[in-house]
């Protein structure tokens, strides 16, 4: 294969499966070279992976589990972590929060690159309670990360803030963090309405963060030149009680699902005076056991996959294929009464900021080395076998 030009050599490399990427990896020094260092390759190969799934207990756990789409078995687990919470995922990024802390930790699971920052002001909440260890606080934390070419990314943090100063007028405040301190905040203000229980993170599309309300509109607030802004939507006729708030490549989504079917609703036309939501696909629901009736809910989407979960005895949970339009068992979830999901495809891409190593790692208690290892841990669990393909230089100690 050394004599095959590069531009043929790179389309049967891409359409190799990970397994036989590894072993190629293992028995030709060029090939190991060119899967493990070439940045191009490494780019398209992440960009046709498949998602996986992580979950972990709403408000935090010492354990986390993954799922991959195909491998019916039991999720891989990881255990006796320092507890901690997934707070969003955003192009091959995680966002953590470290309970007992009050840490934050923005982390490349592929590169093993980390940064752990301050956590936001404890006058950004409406009490003296830790905001992220309260159900449904994930809704005011934004992740957004942006790729300002194909193998470079940037990415801020967003902390949105509702405060109702009468009963016909309400401001919204945002804190942006791009990996040092929290900037000035910069407001919005608008007529009430709260924020909508089915959207369970803010959705990072097309350089902006988009807030559902349960009126239907939606407030946008984009990063870059720190403007928000208020779009009024009407929302589809008869949305279901089990409604998720979500997006693909291309738009905001709406997921409104019954027994029967489930259905997609894109919004069309957001930059313009008549924006709508228009049915784009409509899914038979044929995964669900008559007997568990109301018993499930809508947990992920991102135009790939689509997520179920049902509570059952077994707490089975259900993936659909939107390319192969077929529905496959992902295996049985956990026996916790809320659970946070997030599909995650890793990213192979260096990340402005994040820049922490083993170099910059001094322990100075054991809270320090149980922090480390629960973050190599996670790491770990979040990209699965895709270890395998880090070469040795990229690769951090924990200890």
């Amino acid at each position: 294969m050394d004599s095959l030009p590069l531009h043929l050599l790179n389309e049967i490399l891409l359409r190799a499966d990970l397994s036989s990427l590894a072993m190629m990896r293992s028995t030709n020094r060029s090939l190991r070279s060119l899967i493990s260092n070439d940045p191009y390759f490494k780019s398209k190969y992440f960009s046709q992976l498949r998602s996986g799934l992580l979950h972990m207990a709403t408000g935090g756990s010492s354990m986390l589990y993954h799922h991959s789409f195909g491998d019916p078995r039991s999720p891989r687990t990881k255990d006796n972590l320092m507890e901690c919470r997934i707070l969003a995922s955003c192009s091959g990024l995680l966002l953590l929060y470290l309970n007992g802390q009050s840490l934050l930790c923005v982390a490349n699971p592929f590169t093993k690159k980390f940064l752990f920052l301050n956590h936001i002001p404890r006058s950004r909440t409406m009490d003296s309670r830790d905001p992220y260890l309260n159900r449904g606080d994930r809704m005011y934390i934004g992740f957004a990360v942006d790729h300002i070419d194909r193998t470079t990314q940037s990415f801020k943090i967003v902390s949105m803030k509702e405060e109702h100063r009468s009963h016909n007028l309400w401001v919204y405040e945002f804190l942006i963090n791009t990996g040092g301190s929290w900037g000035l905040p910069k407001r919005v203000t608008c007529y009430p309405s709260e924020l909508d229980y089915r959207m369970k993170n803010p959705i990072y599309l097309n350089g902006s963060l988009h807030w559902l309300r349960k009126d239907g509109s939606i407030i946008v607030f984009k990063p870059e030149t720190e403007e928000a802004r208020l779009i009024q939507f009407k929302f589809p006729e008869k949305l279901s009680l089990k409604t998720l708030f979500a997006s693909d490549d291309k738009n905001l989504v709406l997921i409104s699902a019954t027994e029967d079917v489930i259905k997609v609703y894109a919004l069309e036309n957001s930059f313009t005076t008549d924006p709508k939501w228009v049915l784009s696909r409509r899914i038979r629901n044929g995964v669900l056991d008559k007997n568990i009736r109301n018993r499930w809910n809508v947990e992920a989407y991102d135009g790939k996959y689509l997520v179920l979960r049902d509570y059952s005895k077994d707490q089975m949970v259900h993936g659909y294929d939107m390319t192969a339009n077929k529905w496959g068992l992902m295996g049985p979830g956990r026996f916790y009464p809320t659970l946070d999901f997030f599909l995650f495809t890793p990213s192979s891409s260096y990340v402005i900021g994040l820049d922490q190593n083993d170099d910059d790692m001094v322990l100075h208690s054991d809270d320090d080395d149980k922090r480390f290892s629960s973050l190599s841990s996670i790491m770990e669990l979040a990209i699965g076998g895709l270890d395998k393909f880090i070469s040795p230089e990229e690769h951090v100690s924990f200890g």
